[in-house]
């Protein structure tokens, strides 16, 4: 129970956050803006966090990990309530850049917090990571789809009314989680194995952040110029939901999978190379389509890339015995960098060389990423 508690609160902020990036990007598209404008708002936002959760990650340490959490919670509902009380679309940017450092106050502190409490062996990390990431990736899944439903329905301002809400629930739930870990101190202060083989495993984590950075651009440069490309084929609001959802869906299904694959298939080079091929498939699809339906299988088989890509990344950042909050924190700020990069790439690619591109270039971008990942590993075996 205590452990479907723990990935329930990640779960329920990767909701808001996927909520807050469909109604930003939507009601920017919905003005006809360029296709630019639109990955701008994942821009803003990904700069903020960027450099933010680098900061918090070189500050963060398990003992302060719970007041930057509880902080966290707190600017999230404070953007929930920011976006009704100021609906112009200047102000959006503004409270997307504010919610960039909201969020990079809850995620680096909460990965730090889950270490301390899952244990910190390679067979905890291997499952805790995969675990962490379906949660992350069902929230973040959810999102847009309740988002789309209820702005149908209702209006997007109950969309975010729902969202404080929600910040706020989680705020005192993970109060509640602090108290019952205090009260179960010996099960939650497991040693860190460096004793073991796994110790002695070669530290990857440079290859995660320079590979994973690839399959990130490519799942910014989506979702950064879906909401125009989608527009421009008259794709429904609900079903753009439910393209993004599947994305998360398929980051679940790799993740359900890969928590029972082991520790090992982290350092070799058949798994990895699989779930390359299967996102570069994606991102092709991504351009093919112009159908409802076409949008759904490639988002599925980019979500599975991209479920694989983030667990391998977080579970060699996390195996560091005493860099893992730093290493979290470049994580996030990988995450923040691509989402930077990839919408304002692909709404250039989009506005000067067609709607197409931009799918097609981040599958290049991927492959060229996965040759270089897989090489890594076969000559790793090697030696």
């Amino acid at each position: 129970m205590r452990r479907f508690l723990l990935y329930l609160f990640a779960a329920a902020m990767d909701m808001l956050l996927g909520s807050f990036f469909f109604i930003a990007s939507v009601r920017v598209a919905e003005t006809g803006a360029s296709a630019i404008a639109v990955g701008m708002v994942f821009t803003v936002w990904g700069l903020s966090y960027m450099v933010s959760a680098f900061l918090v990650g070189r500050a963060v340490t398990p003992s302060n990990s719970r007041p930057m959490q509880i902080g966290g919670c707190f600017g999230i509902a404070a953007c929930a309530t920011a976006f009704i009380l100021a609906p112009g679309l200047g102000a959006l940017y503004v409270i997307m850049t504010v919610l960039g450092i909201a969020v990079a106050f809850f995620f680096p502190p909460y990965m730090v917090f889950m270490k301390s409490v899952e244990g910190g062996d390679s067979g905890n990390l291997a499952t805790s990571t995969a675990l962490y990431t379906m949660a992350w990736s069902l929230g973040l899944g959810a999102g847009p789809f309740v988002a789309g439903a209820l702005w149908s329905a209702r209006g997007w301002q109950w969309v975010c009314a729902l969202d404080a809400l929600l910040a706020l629930a989680a705020l005192a739930g993970l109060l509640a989680f602090f108290r019952a870990v205090d009260r179960g101190k010996p099960a939650a202060a497991a040693p860190v194995d460096t004793a073991g083989a796994e110790a002695r495993m070669p530290d990857l984590v440079w290859l995660a952040w320079v590979c994973t950075g690839a399959s990130l651009i490519a799942l910014a440069m989506v979702r950064g110029v879906f909401p125009a490309t989608a527009h421009g084929l008259a794709v429904p609001k609900a079903d753009q939901g439910i393209a993004l959802a599947l994305i998360c869906v398929g980051q679940a299904a790799a993740s359900l999978f890969l928590a029972f694959a082991g520790r090992t298939w982290y350092y070799r080079a058949g798994p990895v190379a699989g779930f390359g091929l299967v996102g570069v498939a994606g991102l092709a699809l991504f351009g093919l389509a112009h159908s409802s339906a076409g949008f759904y299988a490639a988002a599925f088989c980019l979500g599975v890339y991209g479920g694989a890509a983030f667990i391998y990344m977080l579970f060699h950042a996390l195996m560091h015995p005493s860099r893992a909050g730093r290493n979290v924190g470049v994580n996030e700020a990988v995450v923040g960098l691509t989402g930077i990069v990839g919408p304002v790439l692909a709404g250039v690619l989009s506005d000067h060389a067609g709607a197409s591109v931009p799918y097609y270039a981040a599958a290049v971008f991927v492959a060229v990423a996965l040759v270089f990942q897989v090489s890594v590993h076969l000559r790793m075996a090697k030696s």
